[in-house]
């Protein structure tokens, strides 16, 4: 199993350990809290999440979430944002 302290950005073999699925497409609720997440990497391939957690993690800015169109919750509590544009849209 993958060291959730040791996670720096976000993999697609990564997402798929964690959900336990083998397709990104049918991944709709993703807890990726406390991981020591750094970057968002390859969460925009899960183009149908509606829940993401990413509260406490090592997150400054965060990239590509305005591709995710069916989000409904998104969680980004205790991180290091700095940087919101993505979502300006929402």
């Amino acid at each position: 199993m993958v060291d959730s302290k040791t996670v720096k950005s976000v993999t697609p073999l990564y997402l798929k350990t964690v959900s336990q699925k083998f397709d990104l497409m049918t991944i709709f609720l993703l807890d990726l809290s406390r991981r020591g997440i750094a970057q968002l990497g390859s969460i925009v391939d899960c183009q149908n999440l509606q829940v993401l957690d990413l509260s406490h993690n090592n997150l400054l800015i965060i990239t590509g979430i305005d591709a995710l169109k069916d989000i409904k919750v998104l969680s980004l509590a205790y991180n290091k944002l700095t940087i919101v544009d993505a979502l300006k849209g929402c």
